[in-house]
């Protein structure tokens, strides 16, 4: 099953997606994250000065990332297509990203987005504050204000989902979008509940086979 993770920065993805593979063993990491591209391309600049061509690299190199593996692959990705929208989204209210770019890029969310099985959404939550640390690559912003804002555009493009409008999304073939909250011992729990330990398989296509 492929799995890929949905949040702003400093929400404990990478630290969830060690946690998960120590949980679930047949997983692995994808070979290649947002992180690697902006390392590899001076041209990709990331977080609030990213800009358009930036964003279409990552996108692309996010695209071919995901479109490697099949449904039977055991397969985690840090971050996905959907992650890069909502920060395209983002500089486009900035200004900084034409409202054109925005509309090139809603046909490849929308055809990647099938070649994932299940997304886990980490927002941000007032009653648990995840603590702030610097990475070590300096990609991490720690920006309050920039963050709440990316966190709310996520948000917004999963009640979109949930509610079954909009055009980035093939509601005949897109992938389960499951909220993630509390500690790090709790968000593995919930990943429990929809991905058996013993085979890594989604439960609910397991319940529905029986």
């Amino acid at each position: 099953m492929r799995v890929t993770t949905f949040g702003t920065s400093c929400q404990g993805k990478t630290t969830f997606i060690e946690d998960f593979i120590k949980t679930f063993p047949m997983y692995k990491k994808a070979d290649q994250s947002y992180r690697e591209v902006a390392k590899k391309n001076p041209k990709v600049i990331l977080n609030e000065n990213g800009n358009a061509e930036g964003q279409t690299l990552i996108l692309n190199a996010l695209c071919d990332e995901a479109m490697k593996y099949k449904k039977d692959d055991n397969i985690i990705h840090d971050r996905g297509v959907y992650d890069n929208f909502a920060y395209t989204l983002w500089l486009n209210y900035k200004e900084k990203i034409s409202d054109v770019d925005v509309e090139k890029a809603i046909p490849i969310v929308r055809e990647a987005g099938k070649f994932y099985d299940i997304i886990f959404f980490f927002p941000i939550e007032e009653n648990h504050k995840i603590e702030v640390v610097p990475d070590k690559d300096g990609q991490r912003s720690l920006n309050m204000e920039f963050r709440s804002e990316v966190d709310a555009i996520m948000k917004s493009i999963v009640k979109t989902y949930n509610e079954k409008r909009g055009s980035f999304f093939d509601f005949n073939d897109s992938p389960a979008i499951i909220p993630i909250y509390g500690t790090r011992e709790e968000r593995i729990i919930q990943a429990k509940f929809y991905i058996e330990p013993e085979t890594g398989k989604n439960i609910e296509e397991s319940l529905l086979k029986e």
